[in-house]
């Protein structure tokens, strides 16, 4: 997923397959990485931790990603494999 350039971000929220929210990611906790030096493609960083602190299991999950200039949040899929 491309991601919307990182100021306007307000959140990723990450699931697991049957829907429940394992993690979000906003300004407090989010971390944005450049991808190979270019300044227009960025990528969310997410620790692999629940919102409260364990690891995720290995799995597919599901990401919402709200910014401020889409009315529709962009999703995707991706596994984690431990």
């Amino acid at each position: 997923i491309n991601l919307p350039p990182p100021e306007r971000i307000d959140f990723i929220r990450i699931y697991n397959i049957a829907g429940e929210l394992v993690a979000e990611l906003n300004d407090g906790n989010m971390e944005l990485a450049n991808i190979n030096n270019d300044y227009r493609s960025h990528a969310a960083v997410w620790n692999g931790r629940t919102r409260n602190g364990r690891k995720a299991a290995s799995g597919i999950y599901i990401s919402v990603i709200k910014s401020t200039d889409e009315a529709k949040p962009r999703t995707g899929k991706f596994g984690v494999v431990k």
